[in-house]
């Protein structure tokens, strides 16, 4: 099938009744030149962070019931970034996400620099999303942030009961430090953080977060 924003959907498969009631198990192929076409189609307006993703492209095992979808050996591509896991989404209530994987390279500005300083605006004035639950366990071989980079970041975290728990945040080599990040973000924005920072080049770090290295 052909979808808005210059793009197509390819789906082959098996659609049958299991145990869990009908359910499609198959391959699904996905390709958009522009996303917010094909979202505004569906009803939602599109965020202008994802109107600067360009071309996006998505392809793997889809298994779908009433209840959900997973997609599994699953490849993203957006932004000239490429993501590779597994994908799983229940309807809930509440709704719960969860995607476990790799990226090659993230680049959080400017778009989504802009989108997670929106997101955390909102989370301080209206508090954690409701009715969503979520989960991610990433490893990103290269990030960039600003004049910061760093190398072999991995993500392990969860957004639940309105808190969002840290279970992990590292990177090898940050601007020639190394980090470890624990904690959590409450409701009302409580913080409860631990952070090991061990930096043999501070002046480096200084200078990647905007800081005066003197």
């Amino acid at each position: 099938a052909e979808l808005p924003g210059n793009g197509n959907l390819a789906l082959s498969g098996v659609l049958a009744r299991g145990p869990a009631g009908p359910g499609f198990r198959g391959r699904l192929t996905a390709f958009a030149d522009d996303p917010g076409p094909f979202l505004a189609w569906l009803g939602r307006p599109a965020p202008e962070a994802l109107a600067r993703l360009g071309a996006v492209a998505l392809e793997g095992q889809l298994h779908a019931t009433p209840e959900g979808a997973s997609l599994s050996e699953a490849e993203i591509r957006a932004a000239g970034t490429r993501a590779r896991g597994t994908l799983a989404f229940l309807v809930g209530p509440p709704a719960r996400l969860r995607f476990a994987g790799s990226l090659d390279r993230l680049a959080l500005d400017p778009w989504l620099d802009e989108a997670a300083i929106e997101a955390g605006r909102r989370w301080l004035e209206a508090g954690p999303p409701e009715g969503l639950e979520a989960e991610l366990d990433l490893e990103v071989e290269r990030l960039a942030w600003r004049g910061l980079r760093a190398e072999r970041v991995r993500f392990a975290g969860e957004l639940a009961s309105g808190q969002l728990r840290v279970e992990e945040l590292s990177s090898a080599d940050l601007a020639g430090a190394e980090l470890r990040l624990e904690g959590g973000l409450g409701p009302g924005s409580a913080l409860d953080l631990t952070l090991a920072l061990v930096s043999r080049q501070p002046a480096r770090l200084a200078r990647g977060l905007e800081l005066d290295p003197s």
